[in-house]
């Protein structure tokens, strides 16, 4: 999931193109009943209603690097990701009797770094202090300056996890804190605030507007559980080799990930990309097809936009995908949708994205 891995297994051809107007596919029309949903400073547009990737009771405390997202029902999404100055969780609605106890063994887990505790006796003796959780209800402790932080927001739970920059100030972290502690509140699905800040799942965090991020979230289909739409809103990365940055380099690394564990994983378009504006930016979206190891056909459609790190105006990296797994509507009961109407879709909300109004 980092830009600059270096790819393997499945490469496509990617057509290098050069991004104009004219490149740019045919609009598609957003129907009138879909609903906005925003990620990061961005928006989208999605057919009916949606289950986001979050984190369940049972996953929280899995450890994968990076951290991924889950559906309720266990589920993985695994491109979902969520950095606001730290590390961040949201967890899926918890019932009373489930927060208490979460916040319970939170406060069990805090007070092993307390002197005495068996973090302190395993490291060393390092310094430690509880932070105020003011507007916030839950605790939030300083390691040997790393914050942790688990607050419970409306029946959610959100944890932040930062350690300080090499060479930074304290204050710098502190900063960072402060943002967090004072900007973050819940949100419903499909409510997009309009004022400056960052939307996750369930929650929203208040800021200036200039705050780096790096915000994946995953989504699926109610009516059709075979697809999932992510989006991905991060503040430009910049790397000395400006080959990784490229939208070119991006859509093969992306498939090459994707597409490992397929077979006769070929592109449906010849030439194999086009070119797309994603939120008002220039980029490049690819169309494939693919057989998964139970021999299903399914496809995947994948949008992509760098953005500037150099630019006067936050210019983000974006990235969006729409893919089908059949299985997970045949599970259920429900006809996969087909090759045109998946298209048809995915185009439909990527011509969607773009950045959420703020007053």
């Amino acid at each position: 999931m980092n830009d600059a891995r270096p790819m393997r297994g499945i490469r496509l051809a990617v057509t290098a193109l050069v991004i104009s107007s004219s490149a740019c596919t045919t609009a598609h029309e957003i129907p009138a009943d879909w609903k906005a949903e925003c990620v990061g400073r961005m928006q989208l547009s999605l057919p009916g209603e949606v289950e986001v990737a979050a984190d369940t009771l049972t996953s929280w405390h899995k450890y994968s690097s990076p951290r991924v997202g889950y559906f309720p029902d266990e589920q993985v999404a695994g491109w979902s990701s969520y950095s606001v100055l730290g590390q961040i969780q949201v967890s899926h609605a918890l019932t009373e009797v489930e927060l208490d106890s979460f916040m319970q063994d939170s406060q069990r887990s805090r007070d092993k770094f307390r002197p005495g505790g068996s973090v302190q006796k395993t490291m060393g003796t390092k310094p430690y202090r509880e932070l105020s959780v003011q507007p916030q209800k839950g605790i939030a402790w300083d390691f040997d300056a790393t914050r942790y932080a688990i607050f419970q927001v409306g029946s959610h739970v959100f944890g932040w996890t930062a350690g300080a920059s090499p060479g930074a100030a304290a204050s710098s972290l502190d900063d960072r804190y402060n943002t967090i502690v004072n900007g973050l509140r819940s949100r419903d699905t499909f409510t997009n605030p309009q004022e400056a800040g960052l939307c996750l799942p369930y929650t929203f965090i208040r800021d200036d507007d200039k705050t780096s991020r790096n915000i994946g979230s995953t989504y699926r289909l109610r009516k059709h559980p075979d697809v999932t739409v992510y989006l991905r809103d991060a503040t430009a990365a910049s790397h000395k080799n400006k080959e990784v940055l490229t939208a070119k380099y991006r859509t093969n690394d992306f498939w090459a990930q994707y597409g490992g564990g397929t077979t006769d994983f070929k592109s449906v378009w010849s030439p194999s990309s086009k070119g797309i504006a994603l939120g008002g930016q220039a980029g490049m979206q690819t169309f494939v097809q693919f057989i998964r190891k139970d021999g299903t056909q399914d496809f995947g459609y994948l949008a992509v936009a760098p953005g500037d790190p150099e630019g006067k105006q936050d210019t983000p990296d974006l990235m969006l995908y729409v893919i089908r797994d059949a299985k997970n509507a045949k599970a259920k009961g429900i006809e996969p949708v087909s090759k045109e109407t998946f298209l048809e879709m995915a185009q439909a909300i990527a011509e969607s994205v773009k950045r959420r109004p703020v007053q």
